[in-house]
């Protein structure tokens, strides 16, 4: 029996017919099953600033 392998996908953009979305879609479906996909929404996070590194926004907080 194969071991399954979990896989996440980032996709950072909000629009619903996104280019990133569409092939994170298409990718999940043609995987072996083997691989077991969680697809992890990004959009809402602020764009990295090492000046918060010390105290991140909440929203990276929370994804972390």
């Amino acid at each position: 029996m194969a071991t399954i392998r979990n896989v996440i996908v980032l996709v950072g953009s909000p629009r619903k017919d996104s280019i990133n979305r569409r092939l994170a879609t298409a990718l999940v479906n043609l995987a072996p099953a083997e691989l077991m996909f969680r697809i992890i929404e990004i959009g809402q996070l602020p764009p990295y600033n090492q000046d918060d590194d010390e105290v991140p926004p909440l929203a990276w907080t929370e994804f972390r």
